[in-house]
C-alpha cells in the first residue's frame, strides 16, 4: 500500500519515541486515545522543553487540514513532567491521564492528572502528590475500577517484574 490508499493524513516528529531503546519499540504504552476517541495522548521524552513531554492532540482538528500541511491540531498545556515519561494510561471515562516515567536510574514516578474543558478552556493539572519507588519501569497498565495502576518492571539483570501501585494513595 501507498500512502494514499492507506489514508495516510500527515504526520509531524516526534523526537526519538520509537528507536532502537525507547519505550514504543519495547511495546511501552506512548501513544493512548481517549476512550470517547476525541484526544490522543502522546509522550515526546525528546521534546525540546519539558512541558512538552506530554502532547495531547485534539483528534477532530488532526484531520480537518490538508495532509501535508503543519499540524495545528495540538492542545497546549503547560504541563511539566517528573523525569523521563516511559508509558501512559488515559481513564475509562477520559477525566484522567497517568503518566509514568523514570527520575533517575533507580527511580521511578506515576502521576495523575485530572482533564478539563471548563467554559471551553482545556486545561489538564496534576492531582494528588504522585507516587515514587525504587524501580526501572517498562510498562503500564490501570485496572478497570482505576483503583489499581500496574507497573511492568526490569532489573539491572534484564529480569522482568509487575508490581501494583494503589491510585488512592498517589490521589491523595
Amino acid at each position: 500500500l501507498h500512502d494514499d490508499d492507506a489514508g495516510v493524513h500527515g504526520g509531524f516528529a516526534l523526537g526519538h519515541a520509537v528507536g532502537a531503546n525507547r519505550p514504543a519499540r519495547t511495546g511501552a504504552n506512548v501513544m493512548r486515545a481517549s476512550s470517547d476517541g476525541r484526544l490522543l495522548f502522546l509522550l515526546d521524552p525528546d521534546a525540546a522543553t519539558a512541558n512538552r513531554r506530554l502532547r495531547i492532540l485534539d483528534v477532530a482538528a488532526l484531520f480537518s487540514g490538508a495532509a501535508d500541511a503543519e499540524a495545528g491540531d495540538e492542545i497546549t498545556v503547560n504541563l511539566t513532567l517528573a523525569g523521563d515519561p516511559v508509558a501512559l494510561a488515559v481513564s475509562f471515562d477520559g477525566r484522567y491521564v497517568f503518566v509514568m516515567g523514570q527520575a533517575d536510574a533507580d527511580t521511578a514516578v506515576l502521576q495523575k492528572f485530572r482533564l478539563s474543558n471548563a467554559g471551553g478552556i482545556f486545561s489538564v493539572a496534576q492531582e494528588g502528590r504522585g507516587g515514587e519507588w525504587e524501580g526501572r519501569v517498562a510498562d503500564l497498565a490501570l485496572a478497570p475500577g482505576e483503583k489499581w495502576a500496574y507497573s511492568l518492571e526490569t532489573d539491572a539483570g534484564g529480569r522482568s517484574s509487575l508490581l501494583s501501585l494503589s491510585i488512592d494513595a498517589i490521589s491523595s
